[in-house]
C-alpha cells in the first residue's frame, strides 16, 4: 500500500509550467497538450485509487477471494507528459538560439528595407558612377577631345616653370616687356633662389619663384598701374607658349590700361598691338576713351574688319539689366566723348528715379568743362568762367549759378549722398545747361545737334 501511496502522490505532484511562461507562438498548442495531460493524469490517478480501494477491501475479507481485474496503464499519461516536455525543449531551444534568431530577423528587416529603396539605391549608384567619371575626366582629361586634365595641366605648368627657371629667359622677356609697357626701367623681375636640403641632406640652390625690385631693391607698395603692367606683360609672355598657336588662337584682354596714367598709355598700346596683332581673333574691353581712340585708329588702318560694341543698361523697376549693343557712332566717329555726352543730355527725360538721375550731374560737368575750355580759354576755375559768360552775355545769372552748383556739388558724391529731392531738379538743370550752350554759342549748338541726329 505504501508503494501505491507514494506512486499516487508522485503522479499527482507532476504539474506543467504556466502557459504564460512560453513564447506566444507556443501558448495555444501547449494549452491543448496540457489539457490532454491533465485528463490522462486524472484517469491514471483514478485507476490507482480503485486498486488501493480493492486492496483495502481484501484486508477486511481475508477469507474471501477477491478478483483484481483492473490494470494500471501509464502509457497515455507518459505520452502526454512527453508532449509537455517537448514544448519545454522547443521553448528552451528558442531561448538558446535567440542570438541567431535575432540575426535572422535583422536580416529579414534589412532585406525588406532594401527592397523598398532598391530603385533609389540604383539611381544613386549611377549618379556616383557618373560623378566619378566626371572627376576622372577633370583629373586626367579627355584624350579623344583633346582636353587636358588637372594632372596634365600641373605637369605642363611644372615643365614650363622648370624650363623658365633653368634658363631665366622668362625674366629677360618680362623685363623688356615691362620697360616697354611702362616707359621706364626702374622695375625688374629677378629669379629668387633659396637653399634647401636634398634627399641626402645636402644643401642645394633651388629656384623659388621671382622677386620684384625697384632700382635694385625689393619693390614695396606697387601702384595699381604697376601691378596691371606686370600682370599684362606676364600674360603676353604666356602667349608665346609653345603649346599655344597665336595665329589660330582667340585672345581676350580686359581693360589692360586700367589704373595706368596717361604717360604710360601710348607705350602700353604699342606693346599690346605688337603682342596680339597676329592672333586669329582679339576681344579687347576698356573703360578708357583715350585708349578706345587708339584701338579705333589701329583697327581702321590695319585690320580693316572689326566690330565695336558697348555695354548698356536699362532698369525694370529697381532691377538693373545689361545688354550688348552696337557702339554709338558718336564714340566711334569723333575724337572725344563730347558729342556722345551731349547726346545723352539731349535725350535725357527724367522718370523721377534716383537710378536714372544719378550719373547725369557728372555727365553735365564734363560737357560744361569741355564747352568752357574753348569758349573761355583761360586757366580760371569753372565758376570764374561762368561769371565771365554772365558778364559778356545776357544769359540768366541765376541759371548760371544753378548750373555750377548742380554740376560741381552733385558730380562728386557717392550714391548714398545723392539727395532724392534733387531728382526733380536734374531735368531742369540739364535744360539750363543746354539752353546756355545754345544761347552763348548757337553755331556750336547747331553743329552738335546735327551731329547726333
Amino acid at each position: 500500500m505504501s508503494n501505491l501511496d507514494h506512486l499516487y502522490k508522485s503522479i499527482n505532484n507532476i504539474k506543467g509550467p504556466d502557459k504564460a511562461r512560453f513564447y506566444d507562438e507556443f501558448q495555444d498548442e501547449y494549452e491543448n497538450s496540457y489539457t490532454i495531460f491533465n485528463a490522462a493524469k486524472y484517469s491514471l490517478l483514478q485507476v490507482i485509487e480503485e486498486v488501493k480501494k480493492t486492496i483495502e477491501y481484501k484486508k477486511f475479507k481475508t477469507t474471501e477471494s477477491v478478483i483484481l481485474d483492473m490494470t494500471i496503464d501509464p502509457q497515455p499519461f507518459i505520452e502526454s507528459l512527453n508532449a509537455i516536455a517537448s514544448f519545454i525543449k522547443q521553448h528552451n531551444k528558442k531561448t538558446y538560439d535567440f542570438d541567431s534568431e535575432k540575426k535572422a530577423a535583422i536580416t529579414k528587416l534589412k532585406n525588406h528595407f532594401l527592397s523598398t529603396i532598391f530603385d533609389d539605391v540604383k539611381t544613386l549608384e549611377k549618379e556616383i558612377q557618373d560623378n566619378e567619371d566626371k572627376i576622372n575626366k577633370i583629373d586626367y582629361g579627355d584624350e579623344a577631345n583633346g582636353d587636358l586634365g588637372i594632372s596634365a595641366l600641373k605637369k605642363r605648368i611644372a615643365d614650363n616653370q622648370a624650363k623658365i627657371s633653368s634658363t631665366h629667359k622668362a625674366c629677360g622677356d618680362i623685363n623688356i616687356g615691362l620697360a616697354t609697357f611702362l616707359g621706364r626701367e626702374e622695375l625688374l623681375i629677378e629669379p629668387h633662389r633659396i637653399k634647401a636640403p636634398d634627399e641626402h641632406g645636402n644643401l642645394q640652390e633651388l629656384d623659388d619663384g621671382y622677386i620684384i625690385k625697384r632700382n635694385g631693391k625689393p619693390a614695396m607698395n606697387l601702384s595699381e598701374g604697376e601691378k596691371t603692367a606686370i600682370a599684362f606683360v606676364y600674360f603676353t609672355i604666356q602667349l608665346k607658349d609653345q603649346n599655344f598657336d597665336l595665329s589660330k588662337g582667340i585672345v581676350v584682354i580686359d581693360d589692360p590700361v586700367y589704373s595706368l596714367d596717361s604717360n604710360s598709355l601710348f607705350q602700353a598700346f604699342a606693346f599690346l598691338k605688337n603682342a596680339v596683332k597676329n592672333a586669329e581673333q582679339n576681344f579687347i574691353f576698356t573703360h578708357n576713351y583715350d585708349f578706345l581712340r587708339l584701338l579705333l585708329n589701329w583697327v581702321k588702318h590695319d585690320w580693316g574688319k572689326a566690330c565695336f560694341y558697348m555695354l548698356k543698361n536699362y532698369y525694370d523697376g529697381n532691377q538693373r539689366h545689361a545688354y550688348l549693343d552696337n557702339m554709338d557712332k558718336e564714340l566711334s566717329t569723333y575724337e572725344s566723348e563730347y558729342h556722345y555726352l551731349f547726346k545723352i543730355l539731349m535725350a535725357f527725360k527724367s522718370d523721377g528715379t534716383i537710378v536714372q538721375a544719378y550719373p547725369i550731374p557728372n555727365i553735365a560737368r564734363m560737357v560744361l568743362e569741355t564747352f568752357l575750355m574753348f569758349r573761355v580759354p583761360n586757366n580760371d576755375k569753372a565758376y570764374k568762367k561762368l561769371e565771365t559768360i554772365g558778364k559778356t552775355t545776357t544769359f540768366d545769372k541765376n541759371k548760371l549759378t544753378a548750373i555750377y552748383k548742380f554740376t560741381n556739388d552733385q558730380s562728386h558724391i557717392t550714391g548714398a549722398g545723392f539727395n532724392p529731392a534733387l531728382v526733380q531738379e536734374t531735368q531742369k538743370n540739364v535744360e539750363y545747361l543746354l539752353e546756355m550752350i545754345q544761347e552763348v554759342f548757337p553755331e556750336h549748338y547747331k553743329i552738335l545737334q546735327e551731329s547726333i541726329i
